[in-house]
């Protein structure tokens, strides 16, 4: 039994893009393009799967408008737009946690959507990633959990399920 309470601070996520830390983000998502197996019909009802190679994914970045990163996402873009080179390193990660994603190949794909108003409004950049290179996803527990040690997860799951 799991028995620890954990904790999420947005603070403590981070987003560096170019070594450039990013400043006045409101949220970051991420997709991937593609899931990491793909199922295949057999005839006889016996199916498999085929893991997939594929590790692309999207990531969305909400900036407040006033942020200095809107300006240097534009610079970066435009900059790619002329000499069509850029390959961005981008990694995110969670410090209060052991999350964290990294690759070296990815672009900014749009311009965002520009609104003004009477108010803030945000801006929504995408960040295509063409090959997510290193990281891990994981849980807010420094160290995360051991499932393949004694009375770990591993030792729970089934080879058969019949």
């Amino acid at each position: 039994m799991y028995d620890k309470v954990l904790t999420y601070t947005p603070s403590d996520v981070t987003l560096i893009i170019c070594d450039f830390v990013v400043t006045g983000m409101i949220s970051a998502s991420l997709q991937w393009s593609s899931p990491p197996f793909k199922l295949i019909r057999g005839c006889r009802g016996i199916n498999t799967r085929v893991a997939s190679r594929d590790l692309s994914a999207v990531m969305t970045l909400e900036l407040l408008q006033t942020t200095v990163t809107n300006e240097v996402l534009f610079q970066l873009l435009y900059q790619d737009r002329r000499n069509q080179s850029a390959r961005l390193d981008v990694t995110l990660k969670d410090t209060s946690g052991d999350t964290i994603l990294y690759t070296d190949s990815a672009y900014i794909s749009a311009f965002p959507d520009m609104r003004y108003s009477d108010g803030f409004d945000n801006r929504v950049w995408k960040i295509e990633m063409l090959n997510v290179r290193d990281g891990q996803i994981s849980s807010n527990d420094k160290g995360g959990l051991d499932i393949f040690g004694e009375g770990g997860l591993a030792g729970r799951i089934s080879s058969s399920i019949f």
